[in-house]
């Protein structure tokens, strides 16, 4: 497929990965960066696209891979996170005056660290 067929059809597959990546995520903002990775996926690649191909097709597994490598992209960073916080939660339990104040401090620290992993969101009550 040549760069001017490509330009041609880029719209049409650019819905289509919109959406993909829109069930995928929830998010329109996330799923307009999902969809312009994987139309800068698909330009590398056109050249070697054969004609006959199922173009859609393929954008529409290049949308789910870019889905799914976001993803993992955001669980790791915020396992990262996670680690980084736990030394400084140690290290506010050991310098503490009180018992009672430590534990306060820990908890309160625990729990922030765990809000901020899970982007805010909180359980429901059957989860708790």
């Amino acid at each position: 497929m040549t760069q001017s067929e490509f330009e041609h059809i880029a719209q049409e597959l650019r819905s289509q990965m919109l959406k993909v990546a829109l069930d995928f995520f929830g998010s329109q903002d996330d799923a307009e960066d999902v969809a312009q990775d994987a139309m800068v996926q698909l330009w590398h690649y056109c050249e070697r696209i054969d004609s006959g191909r199922n173009v859609s097709g393929l954008a529409v597994r290049v949308a789910k891979n870019c889905c799914v490598n976001l993803y993992r992209k955001r669980q790791s960073a915020k396992q990262q996170h996670f680690e980084d916080i736990s030394p400084r939660m140690l290290r506010q339990e050991d310098t503490s005056d009180s018992p009672q104040r430590s534990r306060g401090t820990v908890e309160t620290t625990r729990t922030t660290a765990l809000r901020d992993a899970t982007d805010g969101r909180t359980l429901d009550s059957r989860h708790r």
